[in-house]
């Protein structure tokens, strides 16, 4: 996985092509994006077949962490 920072100061980046091979639920290969800001984490992972269908994974989108203030107390 390469990460690079870009000009709104990101860190964007993710596999390179097919390079990342997977058998996970009948894959070929894997496919992983990351893009991390200041407030959030952004992470799309998916797996797909040697025929191009996606096997595994998100459909709708990335999974997204946002960033929560620190609670004191107990």
């Amino acid at each position: 996985m390469t990460l690079r920072k870009n000009e709104d100061q990101a860190f964007v980046g993710g596999t390179q092509g097919t390079n990342c091979a997977s058998t996970l639920r009948g894959a070929a290969h894997a496919v992983s994006k990351v893009t991390v800001l200041r407030d959030r984490i952004e992470t799309l992972d998916q797996g797909f077949a040697a025929s191009g269908e996606q096997v595994w994974g998100a459909r709708g989108g990335p999974y997204l962490f946002v960033r929560q203030e620190r609670r004191e107390g107990p």
